[in-house]
């Protein structure tokens, strides 16, 4: 059976009945965004979870978060629901920040005191709630949130690229040291080189205040006293997702199942076949499913239509696109109008508050779902076999680089779209000779 066949094998297969424990018994949840609220609710029902309480991470940075997330819980299912601050440097190189989080959790088990916890997420902060937990014999499960937990299968992918010593030496030099004079001149008047020595002491202690608050000085306290915030944690009790054996190299468990989104919301169905119908998505209508990026949309945004106009020559697609929630009205209105000054006819933009693309693909005849690395190159493609999955990854980082647009994002994104290789249903367009626009 190749990797293809594996991955789509009983494509809606329930999982088995909890492998610890009893479903009656006390899960605790612990989750940090609205898209979480979803598969909670979808594995507490497949496993048979009925108490169950949920426990909301959160930082001052974004106090709409935690409530948009609790308002997305089920209240039918009179589940608890609890919010939990953390540092808002919670994920950065700071081992003060790792302490408040290690403490913080120490107290949040002490007070739920859960038979098995549940996680969609193993990194940083989430690694010391995870070593608080085994240290304290609890039971803990992992289920797969999105394409991320893919990721172990690359090798030297970094989801925090923390900044190395190079970049704190510079940091230390630019804040403390560019300024002075004595770096500037080296044959100043002597009254100039005497205040510089006047002043070392000061420059000196900043200078070390600043060479421990690096990150390369971070992470060698970190790797003494939290090795897990920096390595991950890799072991768990139970491995939901939608094919564990693909990460088995980097992770252990006691039992594993398969877990996939589901999309069979009634509401959701209903509003995703009303759009269906408004914007005739059918047999030739792709869906670009678009992803928030630091990138101005008026630079990034010619470029994108590029590629997809390349992928409607090639392919003789319509192609709607459906931005991200993040990505606002404003990018909207930029991408309609670069549309009609292209004069691009077989492209067009979806209104916001569409059901998830996922639905858009599955409840109509749709012929492929086409995107950066979003997950719905990996997930719709199962529920629907003959549903082509379209990256646009590779000529997307091509054209950036062609472009000389680069940055922290386009650098992470490269990261993200090697992701897809581990799957084996996606492909990367390869727009050889791009079709430019007009």
């Amino acid at each position: 059976m190749d990797n293809l066949d594996r991955f789509q094998k009983d494509r809606i297969e329930p999982l088995r009945p909890a492998a610890i424990g009893s479903p009656q018994e006390k899960s605790v949840f612990v989750v940090t965004q609205i898209n979480h609220v979803e598969r909670v609710h979808q594995l507490a029902d497949q496993l048979g979870l009925t108490n169950v309480e949920v426990v909301i991470v959160f930082t001052k940075k974004n106090m709409a978060m935690p409530m948009r997330t609790q308002a997305a819980i089920d209240e039918s299912r009179g589940w608890k629901v609890r919010l939990h601050e953390i540092h808002q440097d919670a994920n950065k190189l700071s081992l003060r920040a790792a302490e408040r989080s290690y403490n913080g959790y120490v107290k949040l088990l002490e007070d739920v005191s859960p038979s098995r916890l549940l996680v969609c997420s193993y990194e940083r902060h989430y690694a010391l709630l995870l070593q608080v937990a085994a240290e304290r014999g609890i039971p803990t499960t992992y289920f797969e949130e999105g394409t991320s937990v893919y990721k172990s299968r690359i090798e030297g992918y970094e989801t925090f690229r923390d900044p190395d010593w190079k970049h704190s030496i510079n940091d230390i030099y630019k804040s403390v040291w560019s300024q002075q004079p004595v770096f500037r001149y080296i044959l100043n008047p002597i009254y100039v080189a005497l205040k510089q020595i006047y002043d070392l002491p000061s420059l000196l202690y900043k200078t070390g205040e600043k060479v421990y608050r690096s990150s390369a000085w971070q992470r060698r306290l970190l790797r003494k006293r939290y090795p897990a915030f920096l390595a991950s944690w890799t072991t768990f009790d139970e491995f939901y997702g939608a094919d564990p054996s693909l990460v088995k190299d980097h992770f252990t468990w006691r039992a594993a199942g398969r877990f996939l989104p589901t999309f069979v919301d009634r509401t959701k169905i209903a509003n995703a076949r009303a759009a269906i119908n408004t914007y005739e998505i059918d047999h030739n209508t792709a869906i670009f499913c678009s992803q928030p990026m630091s990138i101005s949309p008026a630079l990034i945004g010619p470029i994108i239509l590029q590629i997809l106009n390349g992928i409607t020559i090639r392919y003789g697609y319509r192609i709607g696109i459906k931005l991200h929630p993040r990505e606002g009205v404003e990018a909207a209105k930029l991408y309609t109008k670069m549309i009609n000054d292209f004069g691009i006819t077989n492209i067009f933009i979806l209104p916001d508050g569409l059901p998830a693309a996922e639905y858009l693909a599955l409840y109509s005849d749709s012929p492929a779902v086409i995107s950066m690395s979003s997950s719905v190159l990996v997930y719709a493609p199962i529920h629907k076999p003959k549903l082509k999955a379209i990256s646009i990854g590779d000529a997307l980082l091509k054209e950036l680089d062609r472009a000389k647009i680069r940055n922290q994002q386009t650098k992470q994104l490269k990261d993200y779209i090697r992701i897809l290789d581990v799957i084996p249903h996606v492909r990367q367009y390869d727009p050889g000779e791009i079709n430019p626009l007009k």
